[in-house]
């Protein structure tokens, strides 16, 4: 049995204009991914509240526009909204008229990224080797292929690949405690 991936799914739905199917795939697209987009916002977004809005506002612009979506990556596609929507919102925030007075605010302007990337970026530095977080973040949040980080770092891909994957695991295991 091979499986079917959520862009299948999304495209099954989309086609069968079940409304009920529809929103089971993207309550599942919506899990996989939440925590995926929760890392890229919280790289610039040090404000949780601005950060939840965000991750809304991502998802939401994602489900208004299923019609509209060639459902090659899912991922890249959240990613690349996630990165839009910061974007957008700083910029917002920084033509503000209004004065600001919350001191994460304060804080965002004076470091771009935010504590919560800094200590999630911390507690893998305490267990995994910095090549090790290089790829994670490579593939993770930039979306490379290991073909891509392979080629950029001249690595053998199954070294790439072994590497992500024990470092996944030893992270995995150490942050669960």
């Amino acid at each position: 049995m091979h499986n079917v991936t959520l862009e299948q799914k999304f495209k099954k739905a989309l086609k069968s204009k079940n409304e009920s199917e529809i929103l089971n795939v993207f309550e599942e697209c919506y899990n996989q991914y939440y925590k995926l987009i929760y890392f890229v916002i919280i790289r610039y977004i040090s404000n949780h509240d601005d950060t939840l809005e965000l991750i809304n506002d991502v998802f939401l612009s994602f489900f208004n526009h299923l019609d509209k979506i060639k459902f090659d990556n899912i991922k890249s596609y959240l990613v690349a909204i996630a990165k839009n929507k910061v974007i957008n919102f700083i910029k917002q925030k920084e033509n503000s008229p209004t004065i600001i007075f919350d001191d994460s605010f304060i804080y965002q302007i004076n470091y771009p990224i935010s504590n919560d990337y800094e200590i999630i970026l911390q507690q893998m530095k305490s267990v995994l080797s910095d090549f090790a977080i290089e790829i994670i973040l490579q593939h993770v949040i930039y979306d490379k292929t290991f073909k891509q980080i392979s080629n950029e770092y001249h690595k053998p891909l199954n070294t790439i690949i072994s590497i992500y994957n024990r470092a996944i695991k030893k992270f995995k295991g150490v942050y669960k405690k």
